[in-house]
């Protein structure tokens, strides 16, 4: 039963008027939204252990005032758009409703939203927005996604009745493992391939495991907001280290006891460099040196542009100290909701418990499907895929800077969904640049405000803005970057003109 209603039997009001006025009084207060089908007469009777005609004659009373409608064979719906006359009908104090919170409630629907009940877009929302956490529907596998999830509906039976074993489903992981040895030269076994929801909840679930109050964690900087956020919950200290077109400048590591450090070793988010092989080792040294972990995270950094998969630093750690995490959503679309752990072997079972602790949150069925994806190896053929739509996107945004703005510095190229352009001295100031690209519908990012840096203020982050490139089509981000580059030229032109006069 899905709806609850507060019936007094022993009321001398009668009970068709008393399941009038609850459900009316649930319906004006948003406890049950506009399109919700009611449970029928014969369950709703059942329920109540009250005849079935005193709940009809609810119904039709909800009906007559055009709260709720028939729709034949489905059964009752609340009715989409409330009537506007029920504000001032006599029912409010027949029945006991609150009329103020009714009407708010009504004004709100009204205004807000369609017929169909669904919010309208926000009128503050940009028409252009150069985000890099999600890829354009076209972009998805979404067809051989369809077959795929068909074929296994059809032939999977016992699955929704069951839970996953708090690492996943054992066909994925058996997959992933599979896949990381070629690819990332990653030699795991299954066991220690943990799944989760997302990088958030992979690194939530080690920071779990790895810290305590006050612990010490070493992250770049800048980096991934995320992980800041995450710590702060933990009650951990966060312990920044300066990157540079090589990623982490490992000689800047801390000494003394630290939980673990989080590293983007094959391309740095977001500037894009990566860790030389002698830096790998010194960061290695050092997590056995000061009795650390280390957590290589893959952020947007499943193809890369000009050369091969760069390797793992997991699979290069001789004393099994680093964790890999990593997240399908960036390359599958942001409705698949799996990442997941590569844990050192001595770890699983610590991870494990930690992960169950978030109730296994990957869907049983996204699981399989991804599982099949990866062995049938239409997950490599999509890679290649949205590699060659990537390099196409980049370079069009890359062309349109060098046409309006000449050589431009551009960090961040080799790979993922966004660049990072250091802006010419000549377009003012970063925080400027921002504001009459907003006033005009463009939507950028800057380092400081979308990332966790830890030294604030300094001149090199300062002058970058991040443009991300994967939610749009190539028809779409041809007009959006010269629609970006137009509204800076014209900018400029009039700040010089004002300047010369």
């Amino acid at each position: 039963m899905c709806i609850s209603l507060k019936i007094n039997f022993d009321s001398k009001k009668n009970l068709h008027l008393q399941i009038t006025s609850e459900l009316l009084r649930l319906i004006s207060e948003g406890l049950i939204p506009s399109g919700y089908a009611l449970p029928s007469t014969r369950l709703l009777s059942e329920h109540l252990n009250v005849s079935r005609n005193t709940v009809i004659r609810a119904y039709e009373n909800l009906a007559d005032i055009g709260v709720i409608e028939a729709r034949p064979p489905y059964g009752s719906f609340v009715s989409d758009t409330l009537p506007k006359e029920l504000v001032s009908s006599h029912m409010f104090h027949s029945i006991n409703v609150n009329k103020k919170r009714y009407i708010q409630i009504n004004r709100d629907k009204t205004s807000k939203t369609k017929p169909s009940g669904k919010p309208l877009p926000s009128d503050s929302s940009p028409a252009f927005d150069f985000q890099y956490s999600e890829i354009h529907k076209d972009l998805t596998p979404w067809s051989s996604w369809r077959k795929i999830s068909t074929n296994i509906l059809r032939t999977i039976r016992n699955e929704m009745s069951q839970f996953d074993p708090p690492g996943g489903c054992w066909k994925l992981r058996k997959a992933i493992a599979n896949y990381l040895g070629p690819s990332r030269n990653i030699a795991a076994k299954p066991e220690q391939i943990i799944i989760t929801s997302s990088l958030q909840q992979s690194f939530s679930v080690i920071a779990q495991v790895l810290t305590r109050p006050n612990s010490r964690v070493v992250l770049e900087s800048p980096g991934h907001l995320a992980w800041e956020s995450l710590l702060k919950a933990y009650k951990a200290r966060s312990c920044y280290v300066h990157v540079d077109s090589e990623g982490m400048r490992v000689d800047k590591l801390p000494f003394g006891e630290t939980a673990f450090a989080v590293v983007t070793t094959g391309r740095q988010f977001p500037l894009g460099g990566e860790l030389p092989k002698d830096r790998k080792q010194r960061l290695l040294e050092w997590a056995l040196e000061s009795d650390a972990f280390i957590v290589e995270a893959n952020i947007f950094n499943d193809y890369h542009f000009s050369n091969l998969l760069p390797t793992s630093l997991a699979g290069e750690d001789p004393n099994n100290r680093t964790f890999y995490i990593s997240s399908f959503s960036p390359t599958l679309g942001g409705g698949v909701r799996i990442g997941y752990i590569v844990a050192p072997l001595e770890m699983v079972e610590e991870v494990e418990k930690a992960n169950a602790f978030f109730g296994n949150t990957a869907s049983w069925l996204d699981q399989n499907v991804l599982a099949t994806f990866l062995q049938t190896g239409l997950y490599k053929t999509h890679l290649l895929k949205l590699r060659k739509e990537m390099m196409e996107r980049k370079k069009i945004i890359i062309s349109e800077l060098n046409r309006y703005f000449g050589k431009t510095e551009i960090s961040a190229e080799n790979g993922g969904t966004h660049i990072a352009w250091r802006l010419p001295s000549f377009l003012g100031d970063r925080n400027e640049v921002i504001e009459t690209l907003n006033e005009v519908g463009i939507k950028v990012y800057s380092l400081d405000a979308n990332l966790a840096c830890g030294m604030k203020g300094e001149a090199e982050y300062d002058r970058y803005i991040l443009i991300g490139y994967s939610g749009f089509s190539i028809d779409q981000l041809k007009v959006a970057i010269s629609h970006l580059c137009r509204s800076l030229d014209i900018a400029t032109s009039k700040k010089r003109n004002k300047e010369a006069s």
